[in-house]
Protein backbone atom coordinates (compact mmCIF):
# COMPACT_ATOMS: atom_id res chain seq x y z
CA UNK A 1 0.00 0.00 0.00
CA UNK A 2 1.24 3.56 -0.96
CA UNK A 3 1.56 5.63 2.33
CA UNK A 4 0.39 9.68 2.56
CA UNK A 5 3.40 11.34 1.54
CA UNK A 6 4.03 8.95 -1.46
CA UNK A 7 -0.05 9.64 -2.55
CA UNK A 8 0.75 13.60 -2.60
CA UNK A 9 4.03 13.04 -4.42
CA UNK A 10 1.98 10.55 -6.78
CA UNK A 11 -0.80 13.13 -6.99
CA UNK A 12 1.58 16.02 -8.36
CA UNK A 13 3.91 14.04 -10.69
CA UNK A 14 0.28 13.14 -12.40
CA UNK A 15 -0.35 17.12 -12.13
CA UNK A 16 3.24 18.22 -13.29
CA UNK A 17 5.68 15.30 -14.22
CA UNK A 18 6.76 14.40 -17.79
CA UNK A 19 4.26 12.54 -17.89
CA UNK A 20 1.27 14.59 -16.68
CA UNK A 21 -2.20 17.03 -17.01
CA UNK A 22 0.29 20.40 -17.33
CA UNK A 23 2.07 18.30 -20.37
CA UNK A 24 -1.22 17.28 -21.71
CA UNK A 25 -2.86 21.13 -21.10
CA UNK A 26 0.52 22.74 -23.23
CA UNK A 27 0.41 20.12 -25.79
CA UNK A 28 -3.38 20.85 -26.55
CA UNK A 29 -3.03 24.31 -26.54
CA UNK A 30 -0.37 23.98 -28.84
CA UNK A 31 -2.37 22.52 -31.19
CA UNK A 32 -5.47 23.86 -30.93
CA UNK A 33 -3.55 27.31 -32.39
CA UNK A 34 -1.40 24.97 -34.63
CA UNK A 35 -4.57 23.68 -36.39
CA UNK A 36 -6.86 27.05 -35.73
CA UNK A 37 -6.71 27.84 -39.66
CA UNK A 38 -6.28 24.29 -40.96
CA UNK A 39 -9.21 22.25 -39.22
CA UNK A 40 -11.40 23.75 -36.94
CA UNK A 41 -13.24 20.96 -35.85
CA UNK A 42 -10.28 19.29 -34.50
CA UNK A 43 -8.91 22.52 -33.36
CA UNK A 44 -11.95 22.88 -31.01
CA UNK A 45 -11.49 19.36 -29.79
CA UNK A 46 -7.85 20.46 -28.86
CA UNK A 47 -9.52 23.14 -26.85
CA UNK A 48 -12.28 21.01 -25.43
CA UNK A 49 -9.45 18.52 -24.24
CA UNK A 50 -7.35 21.56 -22.54
CA UNK A 51 -9.98 22.55 -20.47
CA UNK A 52 -10.42 18.94 -19.44
CA UNK A 53 -6.67 19.04 -18.64
CA UNK A 54 -7.15 22.29 -16.80
CA UNK A 55 -9.80 20.48 -14.89
CA UNK A 56 -8.01 17.45 -14.01
CA UNK A 57 -4.82 19.58 -13.25
CA UNK A 58 -6.58 21.38 -10.81
CA UNK A 59 -8.45 17.86 -8.65
CA UNK A 60 -4.61 16.68 -8.78
CA UNK A 61 -2.90 19.50 -7.09
CA UNK A 62 -6.05 19.72 -4.98
CA UNK A 63 -5.96 16.80 -3.40
CA UNK A 64 -1.97 16.66 -3.80
CA UNK A 65 -2.35 19.81 -0.94
CA UNK A 66 -4.60 18.00 1.07
CA UNK A 67 -1.93 15.70 1.61
CA UNK A 68 0.19 17.82 2.81
CA UNK A 69 2.07 18.43 -0.53
CA UNK A 70 3.05 22.23 -2.16
CA UNK A 71 0.60 22.77 -5.09
CA UNK A 72 3.42 24.02 -7.04
CA UNK A 73 4.01 23.18 -10.80
CA UNK A 74 6.55 20.34 -9.80
CA UNK A 75 7.00 16.92 -9.45
CA UNK A 76 9.98 14.78 -7.08
CA UNK A 77 12.60 13.35 -9.09
CA UNK A 78 15.52 11.40 -7.69
CA UNK A 79 14.86 13.54 -3.95
CA UNK A 80 14.64 16.93 -5.27
CA UNK A 81 11.80 18.96 -6.40
CA UNK A 82 11.52 19.76 -10.51
CA UNK A 83 10.06 22.54 -12.11
CA UNK A 84 7.62 21.36 -14.77
CA UNK A 85 8.95 22.12 -18.37
CA UNK A 86 7.67 22.79 -21.65
CA UNK A 87 10.48 20.67 -23.55
CA UNK A 88 8.47 17.12 -21.51
CA UNK A 89 6.50 17.52 -25.22
CA UNK A 90 7.40 17.10 -28.62
CA UNK A 91 5.62 19.59 -31.01
CA UNK A 92 5.08 18.94 -34.53
CA UNK A 93 3.63 21.21 -37.00
CA UNK A 94 2.67 18.06 -40.14
CA UNK A 95 -0.77 16.54 -39.56
CA UNK A 96 0.58 13.57 -39.44
CA UNK A 97 2.93 13.99 -36.76
CA UNK A 98 1.27 16.03 -34.62
CA UNK A 99 -1.42 13.17 -34.64
CA UNK A 100 0.43 10.36 -33.80
CA UNK A 101 2.31 12.46 -30.93
CA UNK A 102 -0.76 13.26 -29.51
CA UNK A 103 -2.53 9.79 -29.41
CA UNK A 104 0.94 8.10 -28.42
CA UNK A 105 1.10 11.07 -25.46
CA UNK A 106 -2.77 9.82 -24.54
CA UNK A 107 -1.94 6.49 -24.37
CA UNK A 108 1.07 6.36 -21.95
CA UNK A 109 -0.66 8.85 -19.60
CA UNK A 110 -3.68 6.72 -19.56
CA UNK A 111 -1.12 3.64 -19.00
CA UNK A 112 0.17 5.39 -16.31
CA UNK A 113 -2.54 6.13 -14.69
CA UNK A 114 -3.95 2.04 -15.28
CA UNK A 115 -0.54 1.57 -13.16
CA UNK A 116 -1.39 3.52 -10.53
CA UNK A 117 -4.76 1.87 -9.56
CA UNK A 118 -3.31 -1.25 -9.40
CA UNK A 119 -1.59 0.26 -6.03
CA UNK A 120 -3.74 2.77 -4.65
CA UNK A 121 -6.32 1.93 -2.67
CA UNK A 122 -7.55 5.56 -1.64
CA UNK A 123 -11.22 6.00 -2.74
CA UNK A 124 -11.12 9.83 -3.89
CA UNK A 125 -8.04 8.95 -6.13
CA UNK A 126 -9.52 5.90 -7.77
CA UNK A 127 -12.37 7.62 -8.41
CA UNK A 128 -10.65 10.93 -9.92
CA UNK A 129 -7.88 8.31 -11.90
CA UNK A 130 -10.89 6.67 -13.26
CA UNK A 131 -12.50 9.44 -14.21
CA UNK A 132 -9.27 10.79 -15.89
CA UNK A 133 -8.58 7.69 -18.05
CA UNK A 134 -12.46 7.61 -19.35
CA UNK A 135 -12.14 11.25 -20.79
CA UNK A 136 -9.02 10.29 -22.25
CA UNK A 137 -10.12 7.27 -23.68
CA UNK A 138 -13.07 9.44 -25.15
CA UNK A 139 -10.62 11.92 -26.55
CA UNK A 140 -8.77 9.34 -28.16
CA UNK A 141 -11.80 7.57 -29.87
CA UNK A 142 -12.45 11.49 -30.98
CA UNK A 143 -8.56 11.56 -32.29
CA UNK A 144 -8.75 8.34 -34.06
CA UNK A 145 -12.11 9.56 -36.36
CA UNK A 146 -10.40 12.27 -37.39
CA UNK A 147 -7.77 10.31 -38.73
CA UNK A 148 -9.65 7.76 -40.20
CA UNK A 149 -11.55 10.83 -41.50
CA UNK A 150 -8.65 12.02 -42.96
CA UNK A 151 -7.34 9.32 -44.62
Amino acid sequence: MIEHNQKGMMLLDNACGMISMMSSLSLNMYNHIILMNQNQKLSSLFYEMMLSNMKYLHLFLQLSYHLGMEPRLWTCYCQHNEYWSPSYNNYHQSFDSLMDNVIESKKVLIDKFNLQLKSIHDPDIIKLLKSVIKEENKYLTLLSSFINTAS
